[in-house]
């Protein structure tokens, strides 16, 4: 999530906003628990002190916002993501060189490098569900990388393009992947089978980003507005997908939101979302 200067968190249930709360002097970027059900769960986040470019890692309790921080703030790290067991995040750190990917386990100092290149820079995506790959992405011309950790010295290519590719998300299953890519200047949403990264189809009717799976039978974006749709997935005998008509959930905080920075996560169930609210629109 980025959250910038005096913008505010707000938990978001699917017809009524329940909560905001005010965030002053930082700048926040994080992920929400992947393992969280309807409940305020704890949120990876990137924040530095206002002016400062020094990013660190940090665990926020969303239930009452005591915020842990994790990483050197002298290394900067960003891209959070949680492990499918809620028991580690993986992210980008520059330490006296390009950004590389790391691990570390929830409560401990030390983190371990994971995946290295000499490519900079490059952003973390995605942990897949059973815990073997990871997903990031490089700017235009941009490619979509697969780290398998059993055997992190190399990195696939899974698609490349002279646009821009982002937000790639694993499907709960594993068999497919999320993500967005530019069109003529407007991010699209498109779904292709993994790992051979066919069958693709785009799901977004008039732009959008920041897709998220609940489950297999449904898909989350936001739209370059910043109106959170849903996209129902109906898995067919074939092995395909089927995708119905986008339908507007509600207008989210986010009334232009920039779509290659994370703006909002939905919990498990699909029934919360964490967003950030810039404080240009905020009321006092």
């Amino acid at each position: 999530l980025g959250l910038w200067g005096e913008d505010q968190i707000w938990v978001i249930q699917r017809v009524l906003p329940i909560c905001g709360r005010s965030w002053e002097g930082a700048a926040v970027a994080g992920s929400l628990d992947a393992g969280a059900g309807a409940g305020l769960a704890p949120v990876a986040t990137s924040d530095a002190p206002s002016g400062s470019a020094d990013f660190r890692i940090s665990v926020m309790e969303l239930s009452n916002g005591v915020s842990s921080g994790m990483t050197d703030p002298q290394m900067l790290a960003n891209d959070p993501v949680w492990a499918p067991d809620s028991q580690m995040i993986a992210f980008v750190s520059v330490r006296g060189g390009p950004r590389q990917l790391y691990t570390q386990p929830i409560g401990s100092a030390t983190a371990s490098m994971v995946f290295e290149s000499p490519q900079d820079p490059k952003w973390l995506d995605d942990w897949s569900a059973d815990g073997k790959y990871l997903l990031f992405h490089r700017p235009r011309p941009s490619k979509l990388y697969l780290v398998e950790l059993a055997n992190p010295k190399t990195a696939r290519v899974l698609m490349e393009t002279s646009e821009v590719i982002d937000g790639a998300h694993f499907s709960p299953d594993g068999k497919w992947v999320a993500y967005q890519v530019s069109e003529n200047g407007v991010y699209q949403v498109w779904v292709a089978a993994f790992p051979a990264f066919d069958h693709r189809r785009r799901v977004s009717s008039q732009g959008g980003g920041m897709a998220f799976w609940h489950g297999v039978g449904e898909l989350f974006y936001l739209s370059p507005t910043g109106q959170l749709f849903s996209v129902k997935v109906t898995p067919l005998s074939s092995g395909d997908l089927e995708f119905a008509a986008p339908v507007l959930l509600f207008q989210s905080p986010q009334l232009s939101p920039q779509l290659t920075v994370d703006a909002y996560a939905p919990t498990k169930d699909g029934q919360k979302f964490l967003f950030i609210k810039p404080r240009s629109t905020a009321t006092r």
